[in-house]
């Protein structure tokens, strides 16, 4: 299991060239990751816990795949099994998915927001995966269609949130939802849950679609699709990419930590084209010149305000 690292993961997709293409041409997608699967590392007769920036996102005391970030800080602490009651093999990883919903949409990628929990608890022996536990919690809605969410997962197994995000996730209300800096924030809302249980030995660790996660919207009987993790099927590529040639959707890190200093991915207010709201960070990032989006530094009027954003993401890795 040591060899199964470089099954990279990304919260995202992307596009070298994107806006210099020709009619008829796809571009050639580059996968610009911010997870990678590594192996947790194991001592022997003690159990291992690897926290990001403090969070825990992988516990076990075998050798199992776990969600490796490129931003933020990784740290491992070791027990004995005996002191602390053993838990069933586990990782998880946290993402904010922002859509746009139109097929030229204005990039302000806030028609839906949300933050997206994804567990995965492994059998004892760490070979096969057991489940899939994932929690969604809205964030924003600045889009006035009506909208589906689901989220698409190994071995073509789906789970259907909800076919009216407004109704089911915010509520009805029916104006956008923490989009607009003049409108007060809007918290009423709720974690939604689901669990995707396979059989016994049906899922393998060393699969090569066993991350495969695929969150997406329907709307107007398109689906609109997000990369987390794994390729894009040519064949759906008119689900990724709309028809100027930009990603439908992102799935970026919530949070990230530089020079020992906590940033909070800061989506754009109403009508905010993201690259306004971090001139030349996002660009570099989808361009394939950075390695991550380094969403540190926006433009501070343009996108929610750090505050706001902690008290809408809440408790920021599955437990």
């Amino acid at each position: 299991m040591k060899k199964l690292i470089l099954l990279l993961l990304a919260p995202l997709f992307l596009f070298s060239c994107i806006d210099k293409t020709t009619e008829g041409t796809q571009y050639d997608l580059k996968k610009i990751t911010s997870f990678e699967i590594r192996t947790l590392p194991i001592q022997e007769g003690l159990t291992t816990i690897a926290k990001l920036d403090g969070d825990t996102i992988a516990e076990s005391d075998v050798e199992i795949p776990y969600f490796y970030p490129k931003n933020g800080e990784v740290t491992f602490e070791y027990y004995t099994p005996t002191i602390k009651a053993a838990k069933a093999p586990f990782s998880a990883m946290s993402t904010i998915l922002c859509f746009e919903d139109l097929e030229n949409g204005d990039d302000d990628y806030n028609d839906f927001i949300c933050k997206m929990d994804v567990k995965y608890t492994y059998n004892s022996n760490g070979k096969y995966i057991n489940n899939i536990e994932l929690k969604v919690l809205p964030i924003a809605q600045g889009g006035s269609l009506d909208l589906g969410f689901n989220i698409s997962c190994p071995l073509a197994k789906n789970a259907s949130f909800t076919t009216n995000v407004r109704q089911d996730f915010f509520n009805g209300v029916t104006t956008f939802v923490n989009t607009q800096s003049n409108i007060p924030l809007y918290t009423n809302m709720v974690t939604h849950s689901q669990t995707i249980t396979y059989s016994s030995n049906s899922l393998s660790v060393t699969g090569s679609n066993s991350y495969l996660i695929d969150p997406y919207i329907t709307v107007d009987g398109r689906e609109v699709h997000v990369v987390v993790t794994g390729t894009i099927p040519t064949i759906r590529y008119n689900q990724y990419v709309n028809i100027l040639g930009r990603p439908y959707g992102l799935a970026i890190p919530p949070k990230t930590r530089i020079s020992n200093v906590y940033y909070y991915f800061r989506y754009p207010m109403e009508k905010i084209n993201i690259r306004t709201a971090y001139p030349n960070a996002f660009q570099n990032w989808i361009d394939g010149i950075a390695t991550s989006f380094n969403y540190s530094n926006p433009v501070s009027d343009d996108v929610q305000t750090q505050a706001n954003m902690i008290t809408l993401l809440g408790a920021l890795i599955t437990k």
